[in-house]
């Protein structure tokens, strides 16, 4: 499987257990300069980019989404609409309208979508009246 990276701060982190389990680590990226030459040491085989956008020609099979929690919902948008499998590793919407999307973007993607946050399932976030907005999966609390 070959894997990417946005957000090299915790993605990097991320980055390593991909590596201790064979999965091969092919691009990164991240905007602060500081952290692209980070990458580039920690992931030498790794391609590394300033912008998102040029993660989607290097062939990956799945993403790690480890940027700003706020800048989550359209980039799974994008690499799920490209066939791409998509991890974020924290919260990935700011409204509702994005969870919206990022779920028709699942369903309709062959790839697959995956929260690596919980927090989303406490009782006090969830609306009001105790529903969720979208359909939710049987999980075990």
């Amino acid at each position: 499987m070959r894997v990417g990276v946005v957000g090299s701060g915790r993605g990097s982190y991320l980055a390593t257990w991909c590596r201790r389990l064979g999965i091969e680590v092919v691009a990164a990226c991240d905007r602060d300069p500081s952290r692209r030459t980070e990458a580039a040491v920690a992931l030498p085989s790794a391609a590394v980019f300033e912008d998102w956008r040029a993660l989607r020609g290097t062939g990956l099979d799945a993403v790690i989404l480890a940027n700003d929690f706020d800048e989550h919902a359209p980039l799974a948008v994008a690499f799920l609409d490209r066939g791409v499998h998509v991890l974020s590793e924290a919260a990935a919407c700011v409204e509702e309208q994005q969870a919206i999307e990022l779920l028709e973007a699942e369903r309709r993607s062959a790839a697959t979508y995956s929260f690596a946050e919980n927090y989303v399932f406490r009782p006090h976030v969830q609306l009001r009246d105790g529903s969720c907005p979208v359909p939710m999966p049987n999980l075990v609390r």
